[in-house]
């Protein structure tokens, strides 16, 4: 790492950038931007996110406005299941989304994943 050179100025800006969009106070653990072919054109350069906490996929609509964006967020996938814990999102080859559902197995760290008393047994694939 370089040490900062107090020769070299370093503008300070009075403004901060605000927030592209807020986002509720749950565990978003996934975030992806989406490149492929496989949905309309409008989909494409979107972004979306995986809600662990609230059990969605949520896709956002970034359009320019000045020198940043400004964003419409839109549910692209909810259920009110409570063994769906969605952890990530990712895009396929052939441009599908691939959505990565933990469960209801994992509670250790997530108090709403204690919400149900009795969790759903493990699957194993023989």
């Amino acid at each position: 790492m370089h040490p900062i050179d107090p020769l070299v100025p370093h503008p300070q800006f009075a403004n901060v950038l605000p927030p592209l969009t807020v986002l509720p106070a749950v565990a978003h653990s996934g975030l992806m931007i989406y490149q492929g072919k496989g949905f309309p054109l409008e989909v494409r350069g979107n972004l979306f996110s995986a809600q662990h906490n609230t059990r969605k996929i949520v896709r956002h609509r970034l359009t320019p406005k000045g020198s940043s964006y400004a964003v419409e967020n839109f549910d692209f996938v909810t259920t009110d299941d409570s063994d769906v814990h969605f952890s990530d999102v990712l895009e396929d080859a052939d441009g599908s989304l691939v959505l990565l559902d933990t469960g209801s197995w994992y509670v250790q760290h997530c108090p709403t994943g204690r919400i149900r008393q009795a969790p759903r047994a493990a699957a194993s694939i023989a």
